[in-house]
C-alpha cells in the first residue's frame, strides 16, 4: 500500500516509467500566429470536457505563441496538466505525451496531447472519523453511511470531496454548527488498483441557540422581527435556520443587508448566543414613471411606499396611474405576519375613471383579504370584496352593486421583477361575483390564469426566450349580465401588441368591442442584449375573445407581429417596441407603438 497524504485531492501519484524528455531544439523566434490542440485517447467525456477547460494549451489558443519552442513548452508542461485531471477522475498511472507540428508556412502548428490514463483506481473504503464526538454519537442513524462517496466506484475527487461537504454540511444542522474536515489520509494499492480514504473531522462543541441580539433596526419593533425566527431557545443550532432567518428579514424590505451570525470562534459546549446584524433602508420611496402608446397616447406612474407606518413593518402603498382615457388610483395597507408566520392582512381601495370605446365607467372597489406564503415560491390568497360602478356601453347602462370572493395561487421562481431571464410565473385567480346591475339581480363567476416561462438561451443572460399564455371565462346567464368593466378584453401592450387597447373580439354597430366571457392568448419573444447594455427583441402572438363562456373563435383569432428595441438600464430595461396586426380587420390601425420601463411581460 502506498500512502497519499492527499491524493490527487493533494499528492500527485509520480507517473511510472516517464521518459525523460529532450531538450528542445532551438527554432528561431517566429511568432506562431496559430495553432490548434487536438486531445486523443481520453477515458471518458468528462476527462475530456475538464481537459478542455484546464490546459493552457486551450487557454491561451486564440493569441497563438511567441515561437515554436515556447509553444512546445507550453505543451511539455500541460503533461502535469493532464496528471492532475486523470487523479481527479481516479486515473493515478495516468500520463499524456504531446507532439508539436509546425505547418508549412511557418506560422501555425498542430499540437496533439495522447493521453494515457492506465488502470482506473476503485474506491475500496472511505471512512469517517469524527472528534471529539463520534459519528454514531453526533449522527446515529447516518454511523453507517458513505455520505454518497463513490465506494466500489472510480475513485474520482469529486465524488469525495462531496462527501466530505456532506458530513460536514449534516453536522451542521444538528448541533455542531463549528464542524470542519482538518485531515484527509488516502492510501493506494497499485497491485489491486484500489485506494482507501480516511477523512479526519473535527465536530465542534454541540450547541444550542442562546438569546437573539438584533443590531442595527432603530425604528423597528423587536418583537415583530422576532415572529420571523425558525427556531426555539435551547434547540440544536441548525445553520439552515440561520440563513432562512437571514432571508426572512431580508425579506421584510426593510433592510439593505444583513446577516445572522454565530461567534466566530467555538464557544463551550452549551448556549450560544445568535447576533443578527441589519443595515436598514428608507422606510419611504417615491417612484415614477412615463409610458406611451399609440392608442393610449402619453401616461404617468407614480408611487409612494411606506413600509414602516406603525412601527412593525405595516406598508401603505399608495399609486397612481393616469392616461388620457384612464385614471387609476389604488391605496394599499398591509399588514404582515398577521396573526401566523407568513401571513398578511391586505386592505386595499381602487378608484378609477375609464372613457374608452368599450364602456365608460367610474367605480370604487374595496377589498380585505389574507395572503399566504406557502413555501418559497408559492403564494395564495383569499379575501372579499364591494364595488360600486357606473357604467355605460352598448348593450348595457345602468349602477352595478357588485361583492365578491376573491382567491388566487401563484407560483414564482423567475430571477428578477422587470427583466426576468430564466423561470416561471403562474398566476390563477378566480371570484365569485353577485349583487345588481341595470336594475337585475347578475351573479357571475370570474377566473383567469395568466402564465410566462422565461429561458436562457446561452446561460449569460444576454439571450432570452420569453413566453406567456392567458386563459380566462366567465360563467354566467348572458353577456349583458357582467357589467362591461368586469368582462374580458384583449389587445394593448399590455395584452397583444399591434392592436388597440381592448380592441379585440365581438365589436358593436359603432365598431366598438364589447368584451366577451372568454379570452384567449399567446405570445412569444426573442431578447437579445447584441451591444453592451442596448438590445432588441422580436415578438409575435395571437388572441381571441368569444363571447361564450368557452373559446369558440366565433370573432376570429388575431395575429400580430413586431420588433422591439431595448437599452438595459440600472433601473431596469427601457423599452421601444412597433407591433403590426398581421391579418388586420377594417378597424384595426397598421401599426402601434409603445414606449415603456420594464419588458413586456
Amino acid at each position: 500500500m502506498l500512502s497519499l497524504a492527499a491524493m490527487g485531492l493533494a499528492t500527485t501519484l509520480p507517473p511510472a516509467a516517464l521518459a525523460e524528455d529532450a531538450p528542445p531544439a532551438i527554432d528561431e523566434p517566429v511568432e506562431i500566429a496559430s495553432y490548434t490542440v487536438a486531445v486523443k485517447d481520453a477515458p471518458n467525456d468528462a476527462v475530456a470536457a475538464d481537459l478542455e477547460k484546464a490546459l493552457a494549451l486551450y487557454r491561451y489558443q486564440e493569441n497563438g505563441a511567441p515561437s515554436l519552442a515556447l509553444l512546445r513548452r507550453r505543451a511539455q508542461d500541460d503533461r502535469t496538466v493532464v496528471q492532475k485531471v486523470l487523479r481527479s477522475h481516479g486515473y493515478y498511472e495516468g500520463d499524456a505525451r504531446v507532439d508539436v507540428a509546425a505547418g508549412e508556412d511557418g506560422k501555425s502548428a498542430a499540437v496533439t496531447v495522447t493521453v494515457q490514463p492506465g488502470r482506473p483506481y476503485v474506491l475500496s473504503e472511505h471512512t469517517f472519523l469524527l472528534t471529539p464526538t463520534p459519528l454514531a454519537q453526533a449522527m446515529p442513524k447516518k454511523a453507517d453511511s458513505h455520505f454518497g462517496s463513490p465506494v466500489g466506484q472510480p475513485a474520482e475527487a469529486a465524488g469525495i470531496l462531496a462527501a466530505e461537504e456532506q458530513v460536514v454540511g449534516a453536522l451542521k444542522t444538528v448541533g455542531y454548527p463549528y464542524a470542519r474536515l482538518i485531515k484527509r489520509d488516502a492510501e493506494i494499492d497499485p497491485e489491486a488498483a484500489t485506494m482507501q480514504v480516511t477523512s479526519r473531522i473535527d465536530t465542534g462543541p454541540l450547541v444550542t441557540y442562546g438569546d437573539l441580539s438584533i443590531q442595527g433596526a432603530t425604528g423597528i419593533d423587536d418583537a415583530y422581527l422576532r415572529t420571523y425566527l425558525p427556531w426555539k431557545k435551547g434547540e440544536p443550532v441548525n445553520t439552515v435556520k440561520l440563513t432562512e432567518y437571514q432571508r426572512s428579514l431580508i425579506g421584510t424590505g426593510l433592510f439593505n443587508a444583513g446577516s445572522v451570525l454565530l461567534p466566530e470562534t467555538a464557544p463551550p459546549p452549551g448556549a450560544a448566543p445568535v447576533t443578527a446584524r441589519l443595515e436598514p433602508r428608507p422606510f419611504r420611496s417615491i417612484a415614477v414613471g412615463v409610458n406611451y402608446s399609440t392608442d393610449l397616447g402619453p401616461g404617468a406612474k407614480a408611487e409612494f411606499d411606506h413600509r414602516n407606518l406603525f412601527g412593525a413593518n405595516e406598508t401603505l402603498r399608495l399609486t397612481t396611474d393616469v392616461t388620457a382615457s384612464e385614471q387609476h388610483l389604488d391605496g394599499q395597507l398591509r399588514k404582515p405576519q398577521f396573526r401566523r408566520n407568513k401571513q398578511d392582512l391586505v386592505g386595499q381601495v381602487s378608484l378609477r375613471h375609464i372613457e374608452d370605446d368599450a364602456f365608460d365607467e367610474t367605480g370604487i372597489t374595496l377589498t380585505l383579504g389574507l395572503e399566504r406564503q406557502l413555501s418559497r415560491f408559492w403564494r395564495a390568497g383569499l379575501g372579499g370584496l364591494a364595488e360600486v360602478t357606473d357604467t355605460t356601453s352598448s348593450d348595457a347602462e345602468g349602477r352595478a352593486y357588485l361583492v365578491g370572493m376573491p382567491a388566487f395561487a401563484q407560483y414564482d421562481n423567475s430571477d428578477d421583477l422587470l427583466n426576468p431571464s430564466k423561470g416561471i410565473r403562474l398566476h390563477v385567480a378566480t371570484t365569485p361575483f353577485m349583487g345588481r346591475f341595470d336594475s337585475r339581480f347578475t351573479p357571475f363567476l370570474l377566473t383567469e390564469l395568466n402564465g410566462a416561462s422565461y429561458f436562457d438561451l446561452t446561460g449569460k443572460k444576454r439571450y432570452i426566450a420569453a413566453v406567456r399564455t392567458r386563459l380566462g371565462s366567465i360563467l354566467s346567464g348572458d353577456l349583458s349580465d357582467v357589467p362591461a368593466g368586469r368582462r374580458l378584453y384583449a389587445g394593448g401592450g399590455g395584452s397583444l401588441r399591434g392592436y388597440a387597447e381592448r380592441k379585440i373580439g365581438p365589436l358593436d354597430s359603432h365598431d366598438d368591442p364589447t368584451g366577451g366571457r372568454s379570452v384567449v392568448e399567446a405570445v412569444a419573444e426573442l431578447r437579445a442584449q447584441v451591444y453592451g447594455d442596448f438590445g432588441l427583441a422580436v415578438f409575435a402572438g395571437a388572441a381571441s375573445v368569444s363571447e361564450d363562456v368557452v373559446p369558440t373563435f366565433s370573432s376570429g383569432m388575431q395575429f400580430s407581429a413586431g420588433l422591439g428595441f431595448r437599452y438595459y438600464s440600472p433601473l431596469g430595461p427601457i423599452r421601444a417596441d412597433v407591433a403590426v396586426p398581421l391579418n388586420p380587420r377594417s378597424v384595426d390601425d397598421s401599426f402601434q407603438i409603445y414606449f415603456s420601463i420594464g419588458q413586456a411581460f
